[in-house]
C-alpha cells in the first residue's frame, strides 16, 4: 500500500514496478541486518573492560556505519528500479 514499504519513485508507477522494488528491498535489508547483527554482536563482545565514554564512541561509530550502509543500500534499491522500471512503472526495454 501507499503508507507502508519501501517508497522510491520508480516503484510507485505500477503493481509490478511496487512488487519489484519490495521484494529487493526485503532481500537487501535481510541481508545486511544479518550483517549488522554479526558486525554488532561482536563489536559489543569487545567491550569488556573499556572506558565508559571508549564504549559510548565506539558505539556511536557503529550507529554511523549502520546509517552510511543503510543510505547506500537505499541508493542502490533506487537504481536497480529506475533501471527496470520507467516513471509509469512500464518495464524498460532492453537494447538488443
Amino acid at each position: 500500500n501507499y503508507y507502508l514499504g519501501y517508497r522510491c519513485y520508480f516503484g510507485m508507477g505500477s503493481v509490478a514496478a511496487w512488487r519489484f522494488s519490495q521484494r529487493l528491498a526485503g532481500i537487501i535489508w535481510t541481508l545486511l541486518g544479518l550483517v549488522l547483527t554479526a558486525w554488532m554482536f561482536f563489536a559489543g563482545g569487545s567491550f569488556r573492560g573499556m572506558d565508559t565514554m571508549d564504549m559510548v564512541w565506539k558505539a556511536v561509530r557503529c550507529m554511523l556505519w549502520e546509517a552510511g550502509l543503510t543510505a547506500v543500500s537505499c541508493l542502490f534499491i533506487n537504481t536497480i528500479v529506475a533501471m527496470n522500471y520507467n516513471t509509469k512503472g512500464e518495464l524498460r526495454r532492453r537494447k538488443e
